[in-house]
This record gives structure tokens, C-alpha cells and sequence, in this order.
């Protein structure tokens, strides 16, 4: 549930620090989340490029797909749950932070989310693929489409573009880093930094629309079973002397 609120947040810093970087800071850019009522994938999902500030930006529809009642996709390098639809908007009033504040942000923030991997690693407690790579191969992916569209200006995706290309080797130095410093969290030291990445509202906020998109799914897959009375009354009885 965590990886693609957190990328997301990654995400979001780095839009704040471009517009920053070039002196746009009249304005930022925030995320609102809505609710996903289906199960359905990245793949299958319908996707369209909106416009947000000087970005243009890939967002999934809610509740719409590519003609997909039901996704069966299997969940690997090429697909990831979409568990809600996150909206990128352009608004006032600015951050009032500097590009260079923003920057160091972005790669600590990074560097936190690298900890709770390489914890996780250490415990065995994560198969082969990494829960970040898949969603930020997405967010590269959809740059590089963006950026192919001749028809947009998409000089400040092109910035992104560049960053996200780079994140692979940052974050293997981030590993590196963390196996220099002999770094072995205790497992409430690793709940405590689980709780400090589910505290940023950005965060929490995408967290608690999944659970509610997860209650909708739930809702919308209930079935009725219904059972003779004699049926009922003796499992009645038998529930009562539990």
C-alpha cells in the first residue's frame, strides 16, 4: 500500500522544485486523491495527458478502463495496482520554499524510502522486485511519452525526465551508503520510520482513500448466500455456543 504514496510524494517535490528551479513560484502544484472502485491495473487502465501549470501530466480515469470489465493482469514489471486516481493541480498559494531547499527534500525523502527497503532486504522480508522500481519505471515511461508529443512544450517534463533517469543510480548509491554505515534498524525502529513516512499528509491522505477504494471493491464483490431456515436456525445455534 505504501509504494505508490510514496512515489507519488517523491513525484510531487520533484514538480515543486522545477518550478522553483526556473523561478515559477507564484504558484505549486498539490495532489488531491479519489477513490478507485474496481480492480484494474496500469496497464488497463484508461490514461489521459492534462495540462497542470507548465507539466503535462499522464492521469488515470477513475472507473473508466480500455474497454476491461475485469483486469486479470498479473502484477510484475509491467503492471501495477491502481488502488487510486491521483489529480495533480496548479494552485495558490506558493510553497515559499527554494529550488535548492526542495532539491535536498527530494533526496532525503528518497534516501528514507531506500531505509525501509534495505531494512526489509535485510529481514528477507521482500521478494526480488523492489515496490518502488515498477512505479517509477511508470512516471518514467509516461515522460518519455510526453516528451515525444511534438504538438506540447514539454521543456519542464523534459527536467523531470532528466532527474527520473537518474534515480536508478541514486538510489544504488543509496544503497551503498546504508551497507557502509552498517545500518540494522530494530523492528521498532523500522515502525518508527514507517510512521514518520505515513504522517506526511500527502502520504496519508493517498493511504486513506485506498483503504476506502479497498471497502468499495469489497462492497461492490459482496454476495448474498442465502440458506434454508432450518439451516440458519441450526448454524444460529451453533454461532451462539462459540
Amino acid at each position: 500500500m505504501l509504494a505508490r504514496p510514496l512515489m507519488e510524494t517523491l513525484r510531487l517535490i520533484l514538480y515543486n522544485w522545477k518550478l522553483c528551479e526556473v523561478g515559477l513560484t507564484d504558484k505549486e502544484i498539490v495532489i488531491n486523491t479519489i477513490p478507485v472502485k474496481m480492480k484494474i491495473c496500469s496497464n488497463c487502465a484508461q490514461c489521459n495527458i492534462v495540462q497542470v501549470g507548465p507539466f503535462y501530466i499522464s492521469e488515470y480515469q477513475s472507473d473508466k478502463n480500455k474497454a476491461v470489465k475485469h483486469c486479470l493482469c498479473p502484477f510484475d514489471d509491467s503492471h501495477f495496482l491502481i488502488e487510486s486516481i491521483v489529480k495533480y493541480e496548479f494552485v495558490t498559494p506558493p510553497t515559499k520554499l527554494s529550488s535548492d531547499y526542495l532539491k535536498d527534500s527530494f533526496y532525503k525523502f528518497l534516501l528514507k524510502c531506500d531505509r525501509l527497503i534495505h531494512f526489509l532486504r535485510q529481514k528477507g522480508l521482500l521478494n526480488e522486485i523492489d515496490p518502488y522500481i515498477n512505479v517509477l519505471k511508470r512516471f518514467l515511461n509516461e515522460e518519455q511519452h510526453i516528451c515525444n508529443i511534438s504538438h506540447i512544450n514539454s521543456n519542464m517534463n523534459k527536467r523531470v525526465q532528466e532527474v527520473l533517469r537518474c534515480l536508478r543510480e541514486s538510489r544504488e548509491q543509496n544503497g551503498k551508503r546504508l551497507i557502509q554505515l552498517n545500518e540494522k534498524l530494530s523492528l521498532s525502529q523500522a515502525y518508527q520510520l514507517i510512521d514518520e513516512l505515513k504522517s506526511i499528509p500527502t502520504v496519508n491522505q493517498q493511504i486513506d482513500i485506498i483503504k476506502i477504494g479497498r471497502q468499495l471493491v469489497m462492497k461492490a464483490n459482496e454476495h448474498q448466500v442465502k440458506i434454508s431456515f432450518i439451516k440458519n436456525k441450526i448454524f444460529s445455534k451453533l454461532t451462539n455456543s462459540l
